[in-house]
């Protein structure tokens, strides 16, 4: 993974009480937000469609949609769900990185295919 940007994400949520170890043990279940930034960092939207079904909270379905839009450069469904998501959820630093990322996208950027487009 050379992105500086994802590595940025990772550190970001590693640095601000995010979880350290997302394979999970018998003991652990993987943080799903931890998972989504695993799911961006390496373009896997099959992934992030695990982690929306397995999802029990709302704001984990939520940021994984708006994670999953972000990977197929739907910046307009980005722009539309990211502030509402933020008006609820005001610290989730995970979405606000994307809102962040989707509005500094260019036109090429965004037509990068998510690792399953690779196949």
């Amino acid at each position: 993974m050379d992105d500086p940007d994802a590595l940025r994400l990772l550190g970001l949520l590693a640095f601000r009480g995010g979880p350290t170890d997302c394979t999970g043990t018998r003991d652990v279940a993987p943080d799903p937000r931890a998972l989504i930034s695993v799911a961006l960092a390496y373009r896997d939207d099959e992934l992030l469609t695990r982690v929306a079904a397995d999802a029990t909270a709302t704001v984990v379905r939520q940021a994984a949609a708006i994670a999953a839009a972000h990977l197929r450069g739907d910046q307009d469904l980005v722009a539309a769900l990211a502030p509402d998501h933020l008006a609820d959820h005001p610290d989730d630093d995970l979405v606000r990185w994307i809102a962040d990322q989707t509005t500094r996208m260019t036109p090429d950027h965004a037509n990068t295919p998510s690792k399953k487009e690779h196949r």
